[in-house]
């Protein structure tokens, strides 16, 4: 769900490119295997309608361990009550791991 929601935001910016990491395995697979009729599956077609309005998308997994601006990010995310968007700096509980990750 959260996929399906940063891809209908970032629709709205007019972006044309865009690149998404995750570490959720399962998810990046689904995206190169074929229809199903779960609800996850369902969920994974609404994504993939949505990659139709950008010229180019990267969606690739990448280790957990590998991307801990991501997992800090993803952990605050859940716990948030309502939508929250960082234009031009980064929230105080990333900065550490951008340092670290040499961003």
């Amino acid at each position: 769900m959260s996929l399906k929601e940063a891809l209908t935001w970032i629709k709205t910016l007019r972006t044309r490119k865009i690149m998404f990491e995750s570490y959720a395995k399962l998810l990046v697979d689904a995206f190169q295997g074929r229809k199903g009729k779960s609800i996850f599956d369902m969920r994974v077609e609404d994504c993939k309608e949505l990659f139709k309005h950008f010229d180019e998308v990267l969606f690739v997994f990448v280790h957990q361990s590998a991307n801990q601006v991501a997992h800090a990010l993803a952990q605050t995310a859940y716990s948030m009550s309502g939508p929250k968007e960082w234009c031009y700096a980064a929230p105080d509980f990333i900065r550490c791991n951008i340092a670290l990750e040499g961003i």
